[in-house]
Order: C-alpha cells, then structure tokens, then sequence
C-alpha cells in the first residue's frame, strides 16, 4: 500500500478523464467480479470483502457490490440492490446478513426480501456500464475505471467539451430519453433508477449539458447521496472558465507558511479555501471576511466572462470585467487570472445574510443587460451561456 495519489486515465468518448485514487496498491486481481450496485440504503449496513470477514467498511448509495461481498444489516437498516448483471432488483430490511453471487443475494436466516422486481437488462447493463465513477469499480471489461476505497473519487479532472454527435448517436440518446420517460411514468419520487440509466448513457456521450440538468434533479431526490455531489462537483470543476473563491479572515495568530496573508494595514489573514462554484453548497462565511477569486480557463478556446456579486439587499454589482479593468472580460484558452493578487479585487462581507456569486462564462462577449433580465431565473440560462454560483451564510 503506498500513501501517495497516482493517476489513472481513461479516454471516454473522446474526454480525458484523470482519477486521483489515494492509497492505491498493485498487484494480482480479484476473483471477484462487479455484481451489481446499491442503488438505496439507510441505517446500519456495512459489508466485507472475501477472506475479509473482520474488515466491516460502510456501505454507500451508488456503490458496486461484488461476487462473495457479506452484507451486514442491523436492526434499522434497509438497502436495495440492483444486480446489473441479471436486471434483478432486490430490497431488505435488517437485521439480516446477505452474500452477494453473481446475480442474486442469500440471506444467511430465513427472511425474505421486501420485494423482488426485474429491469430491462439493456437499463441494468448500461447502468454498470457508465463512464462515471462510482465506489468500488472494479476492471471487469476492458477499460473501465478503476477505483479503490471507500471514500471513493475525492479528486477528479475532466477535460470537457461538448461532442457534436452523429445520427446514430444523436438516435441512441432519443431512445434511451424514451425509455427514460416510460420508467418515470411507473417509478415514485426517489427511484433513482431512471436517472441513473440515462446518465450513463448521456456520459458516454460526453453530453455534459444534458448531465448537468439530470444530475441536479437527482441532488434534488437524493440530497445526502455523496455520489451524486461528487458527480455535480465534477461537471462544475471543468466549465470553460473555472472560477474558486476563498476567504480571507483576520487571525492575529496566523504564521507564515500556514497560507497567511499580510494586508498591509489590516493585519494577518488566514486563507481559506478553496470553494468551487457549483450551483449546490453553501459556504459558512463571518462578517468582515474578505472574499477574493481565481478565474482559470479549462477549454481550448477563449471563452468571455461576467462575475456579479447579489448582495444581501439583492443589488447586483459587476466584479468583473468592470472592476478588474478586463475589456469585455475575455479570458484566454489555457489562462488562469487571480484577481486579487494581479487586480487586488476583493470583497468584504460587512453584513449578515445571504451573498451571491454568480459566473457567467460563454464564447461570446456577456449581455450585461441579459443578466439583469434572467436575475429571477437564478442560473438558467442559453446554450451558449452557462453559469456557476457560489452562496455564502454570512454570520
């Protein structure tokens, strides 16, 4: 076992995709193959691997289940199982112990599982085959991810772009968008398995856009699935302009090589961060902290950029381009900008409440007045215009 990230790197129609695996170990593979993954769990439910009976780790929503898996559930407890490799979709309640084969549990008492249903296999094999990563991925087809640990994907790169797609493609996704809206039709509110399958096939395609708005809807169903944040996290990390904000608070105890900062006049900042745009989080800020940027271009073009601040009153003000001095707030392909350290533009948070950030970024000069226009709508906005925000709780 070595203590150190290794990267591992897939090309995913046409997308790099670069997994930072922390405490990774070669060495001989597993007996043991995918089976399935747990699409719902609460309680107490952990399991442990074959020959590891004594090594009980927690079991997580979106997690692969393998062949010769002990899942061990307590009195609390419930868990469903979809098993990808026969479309058989099982649900438990505990207290019970279940051993995973190849496509179905066994309870090792005499309980019966709650329920017994059957999907498509086409849904069930698309859904172990997406591109995404998930905990516990295993390499049981050629050049799938692979993934170790039970934390999973703490850091995850994509270089991202949307695919121009043939008539095939373009005739695939209709179809699986279509199987997707008969699912929906016969599934309640936090079935998730519909979204699930047409994510996968939506990532295999490298349509981003699309995986965007459906991830968001499953955030919604599902707002404690780590996974899922994960997911969001990624797509947020890789926009044409990927904007970080830090914060910047008095700590008179701050030394240096601790990330402090000296503000000449104001004393020690200590330098917290970062926090990534993603539409999701809220960021936990106090009064008097100082809010600054960094703007850093992920795409092989130059794409142009608007940064407004809605204060706590709801007034809109333009940070960039106007306060940074940047003409129609172009950012260059391959550009990285931090605008405190080249502009000195920061923002001091003075009152309590809510403060927005919002990033709009497209490949074609912002329409500040289109902003002001959509401010009701939040982030939605066109094709071409996409847009991150970043909330902080001021206390």
């Amino acid at each position: 076992m070595r203590d150190e990230c290794i990267a591992y790197y897939r090309l995913i129609a046409g997308f790099l995709i670069c997994l930072l695996a922390v405490g990774f170990s070669t060495g001989p593979a597993k007996a043991s193959q995918d089976a399935g993954i747990v699409m719902q769990v609460s309680g107490t439910v952990t399991y442990s691997e074959t020959g590891l009976k004594q090594v009980q780790k927690k079991v997580q929503a979106f997690m692969k289940f393998h062949t010769g898996d002990r899942i061990r559930m307590e009195n609390d407890s419930k868990i469903e199982l979809l098993f990808t490799t026969s479309g058989r979709r099982e649900t438990w309640q505990g207290p019970e112990i279940l051993m995973i084969e190849s496509q179905k549990s066994s309870p090792s008492g005499k309980t019966a599982a709650l329920s017994v249903e059957t999907v498509p296999l086409s849904v069930a094999e698309s859904i172990d085959q997406t591109p995404l990563p998930v905990p516990r991925a295993q390499v049981s087809r050629s050049g799938m991810i692979t993934l170790r640990g039970d934390d999973g994907d703490k850091n995850i790169s994509v270089l991202r772009g949307q695919l121009e797609l043939g008539s095939q493609e373009k005739q695939d996704i209709k179809t699986a968008q279509e199987v997707y809206a008969k699912m929906k039709e016969k599934t309640g509110s936090g079935d998730l398995v519909p979204e699930l399958y047409l994510l996968s096939v939506l990532s295999r395609y490298g349509q981003f856009r699309e995986m965007e708005d459906l991830i968001k809807t499953m955030q919604i169903q599902a707002p404690d699935n780590s996974v899922v944040r994960r997911w969001r996290y990624m797509i947020a990390q890789n926009y044409p302009v990927r904007p970080e904000g830090f914060l910047l608070r008095a700590d008179p105890a701050c030394k240096k090589g601790q990330g402090c900062i000296e503000l000449k006049g104001m004393g020690i900042f200590k330098k917290i961060g970062p926090f990534l745009f993603d539409n999701s989080n809220e960021v936990s800020a106090r009064k008097g902290d100082i809010l600054i940027f960094t703007l850093t271009s992920t795409a092989k073009s130059d794409h142009y950029t608007c940064l407004i601040n809605i204060g706590t009153d709801g007034k809109q003000m333009i940070l960039f381009p106007d306060l940074a001095g940047r003409s129609k707030g172009q950012i260059r392909a391959g550009e990285s900008l931090d605008m405190f350290l080249e502009k000195g533009l920061g923002l001091s948070l003075e009152l309590s409440g809510k403060e927005s950030i919002r990033l709009f970024t497209g490949t074609r000069p912002v329409d500040q007045a289109y902003l002001s226009k959509s401010e009701g709508a939040g982030c939605k906005v066109d094709d071409d215009l996409r847009c991150l925000e970043l909330v902080l709780n001021v206390k």
